[in-house]
């Protein structure tokens, strides 16, 4: 699904002139500083023309249209550099903060700062700034076969907005003028409906676990150009850290995966484009054996690059009771990166 994020934020370009005694210092580069003030207001907005709201395009069987919302943001983060010279980070709250650009023109790129599963990486020279996600494995994992079978496999990527200004100007005024900034997604949702035609009763409620193939592996922040490498995204259900959802209804399987969007994307070769996209669904039955299903999305992919509904395409899903795969291949163990949380221990 494509939706804008509106962050208003009035960025006040100004001289700290309570600090200033002597003209030589307030002439010092380091002077110049965005006192960014942000006011979120969450209204979502389609961007590709279809009113996806309308009873034709989003039946009342569909999941309900605003829990695709991505949470607020947490904060901000700004990278600006100029000339090759190293960029600076900084990371802005909720409230605003001090943005120090280092010249009065500057190259300024402003993101949300709550990167969860997006790897950003900087070059030194500032001439390209990227997100990734993070590999991920899975023990009941095989290639999909209407798929490329060199993909690597990684995570979802966590909600991500930017904008970039290239040539930034930033005017030493005591009364500065107000500047509007608008912040682009870059991460993109996909609703997933799989049907189950028969045995929906034979099913556990939980622990299904899925793959989507074909996806850029990450974006460019400077100008929403997804990068040419293509992954396969595993998802399975982390509703409750707001992330994957892989729920059962009462026709079959629902699931709400991000992505970046379809690689190499938006360039004006894009319908050439050979990569193919598939869709992969593990369902475990109530009898502990996993039975897995395929199928190419590849057309569909082709129509909604960034987001959208993805229906099951493949034959019929047909559960038998006590079919499917038992072992290793139904005890579905998944590999991350490593995570730090502060533990308090107690001293005796």
């Amino acid at each position: 699904m494509k939706r804008y994020l509106y962050l208003y934020i009035v960025a006040l370009a100004s001289l700290v002139a309570t600090s200033c005694t002597h003209k030589e210092l307030c002439d010092d580069a380091r002077l110049y500083h965005i006192n960014a003030h942000i006011t979120y207001r969450l209204d979502w907005e389609d961007t590709n023309e279809i009113d996806w709201k309308s009873p034709g395009c989003w039946p009342a069987d569909y999941i309900p249209y605003d829990n695709l919302r991505p949470n607020k943001s947490k904060g901000l983060a700004s990278w600006n550099y100029k000339g090759g010279k190293p960029g600076f980070l900084n990371i802005i709250g909720t409230d605003g903060g001090i943005i120090n650009l280092g010249s009065e023109y500057t190259n300024l790129l402003i993101y949300d700062s709550d990167p969860e599963f997006n790897d950003i990486s900087y070059l030194a020279d500032g001439a390209i700034v990227r997100a990734t996600t993070r590999t991920k494995t899975r023990a009941s994992h095989t290639a999909n076969k209407f798929a490329n079978k060199d993909e690597e496999c990684k995570k979802s990527p966590s909600p991500l907005f930017a904008n970039y200004f290239e040539n930034f100007y930033a005017e030493k005024v005591l009364d500065p003028a107000d500047v509007y900034i608008e912040l682009q997604p870059l991460v993109f949702t996909y609703y997933i409906r799989i049907p189950i035609k028969e045995g929906l009763e034979n099913i556990r409620t939980y622990g299904h676990t899925g793959d989507l193939s074909g996806m850029a592996d990450g974006v460019n922040l400077l100008n929403g150009e997804t990068l040419e490498k293509a992954v396969t995204i595993l998802f399975d259900n982390q509703e409750d850290y707001g992330f994957d959802v892989v729920r059962v209804t009462d026709w079959g399987i629902e699931a709400i995966v991000r992505s970046y969007g379809l690689p190499g994307y938006p360039r004006v070769n894009y319908p050439t484009r050979g990569n193919p996209n598939a869709l992969g669904i593990n369902i475990f039955t109530k009898a502990g054996k996993m039975q897995r299903f395929e199928c190419d999305v590849t057309e569909q992919m082709l129509k909604q690059p960034h987001g959208g509904v993805i229906n099951w395409s493949g034959d019929d899903i047909i559960i038998e009771k006590e079919a499917g795969t038992e072992g290793s291949g139904a005890f579905d163990v998944e590999v991350e990166d490593w995570q730090y949380e502060d533990i308090i221990l107690p001293i005796m």
